[in-house]
């Protein structure tokens, strides 16, 4: 990140091919190649901002030197957290946590592309796999949101990866480890899974298993979100693992495999910790964004200017036909709409200021939790269509509103 101190035109920029960045570069004709090279090179860095500078006739020694573009904070602890989140702040373990997290991903995502490519199709038209082979799947449960195998091979390694990096962590701090994972909700899918991770069965939960115990530390997988988009080899898809404590999410990373590009953010204790984290790394060119920084350098937009992302869900038709008589007013109060059917990736993109938000009626909770966390660390907000917090403690799907807050106010009237 490269700091101006201008005070009126320009407090930052971040070399990050943004559309702030795009603007600015027009402004001072400066060429995108040029913008490129000024991502690695601190040399090009400053070049770059001088030409910049000099088209908003700022002063030259105003551009500092580049200044690292990430530095998370060190956790502080404090009286009147729960337990668990004190703990965690005493012994600075957030870090470690969002590491961990990333992790996950990490490895869900590998499964998620070792599958992409024409083997795969073949394996969704024929409908059978040898890795399924002993699992008996009734007719009745074969529909349109029946996972398929690369949801349980990317659940399968999320599942082996987060029992690996959270039971000692949880082990550290006293706690109770769960697993809540979207193929493991059900005996049929959690059979096929203990099968293949059986050091995960402990700590696999079912719908309506988990409470919001103090204690808990819930582990939220989603191994492949968009597993349609997938099959038809298109994007976007993505990994998304959150963890719960005390039943309220706090650490998060969602993996885009398809772009290369890895969200992560943390909430720590409120009052009782530091300040949320969030950023965006992407694992092709290097390049971190700080996105907490960018919610502050960048404007706030109104709902008449953005763009709301959407989902129709497939298995409540009452629920959709609810949603549908909305649909207009929500299309008439925003500059655009689209429905991607990844609503993980959605929320990071309105965390990194991609979308102006993001709502779905009828929605499960790993379809949400990692994503709260990435908005509500850059200063969003996340509710059900009345307002009131996601409740991550119930077995039923659930409505989703996440967005900057103004846009949120407006989306909340509509949807509400």
């Amino acid at each position: 990140m490269i700091l101006i101190a201008d005070g009126e035109k320009i407090k930052a920029l971040r070399l990050s091919r943004n559309w702030e960045l795009a603007d600015l570069a027009a402004a001072a004709d400066v060429n995108e190649k040029n913008i490129y090279r000024a991502e690695r090179s601190k040399r090009m860095q400053i070049k770059t901002l001088r030409a910049i500078a000099s088209a908003f006739n700022l002063d030259v020694s105003e551009i500092t030197a580049p200044v690292p573009v990430i530095a998370p904070p060190v956790p502080a602890s404090s009286a009147g957290c729960s337990s668990l989140l004190s703990a965690i702040d005493k012994q600075g373990l957030w870090r470690e946590v969002e590491d961990a997290l990333i992790q996950v991903v990490n490895g869900a995502g590998l499964e998620v592309q070792r599958h992409y490519k024409h083997v795969a199709k073949q394996m969704y038209d024929s409908g059978r796999d040898p890795l399924l082979e002993k699992v008996v799947v009734p007719a009745s449960q074969v529909g349109k949101n029946f996972p398929d195998i690369v949801d349980f091979e990317a659940t399968k390694a999320a599942c082996r990866v987060g029992v690996a990096m959270f039971r000692p962590l949880a082990e550290r701090l006293g706690s109770v480890l769960s697993i809540l994972a979207e193929e493991g909700v059900d005996s049929l899918h959690q059979e096929w899974l203990v099968s293949r991770v059986p050091e995960a069965k402990p700590f696999l939960r079912q719908r309506g298993e988990l409470v919001s115990d103090p204690r808990s530390f819930v582990l939220v997988i989603d191994g492949l979100d968009a597993s349609v988009n997938h099959r038809n080899m298109h994007w976007p898809y993505c990994s998304g693992a959150a963890l719960l404590v005390g039943g309220e999410p706090r650490a998060a990373a969602i993996l885009d495999p398809e772009r290369d590009e890895l969200y992560s953010a943390v909430i720590p204790g409120g009052a009782c910790g530091s300040a949320p984290w969030a950023r965006l790394w992407n694992k092709r060119t290097g390049d971190v964004t700080d996105l907490v920084e960018l919610w502050k350098i960048t404007p706030e937009h109104p709902i008449e200017d953005v763009t709301v992302n959407y989902h129709l869900t497939r298995s409540n038709s009452e629920a959709l036909e609810d949603f549908l008589d909305k649909l207009p007013a929500l299309v008439g109060a925003c500059r655009s709409t689209q429905a991607w059917n990844c609503g993980l990736l959605a929320m990071a993109m309105v965390a990194a200021r991609r979308l102006g938000g993001v709502v779905n009626n009828f929605v499960n909770i790993w379809d949400v939790a990692a994503g709260e966390v990435l908005v509500r660390a850059c200063g969003g907000v996340v509710s059900r269509f009345d307002g009131c917090p996601v409740p991550y403690g119930s077995p039923d799907r659930t409505s989703l509103i996440a967005a900057a807050p103004a846009v949120w106010g407006r989306l909340q009237v509509i949807l509400g």
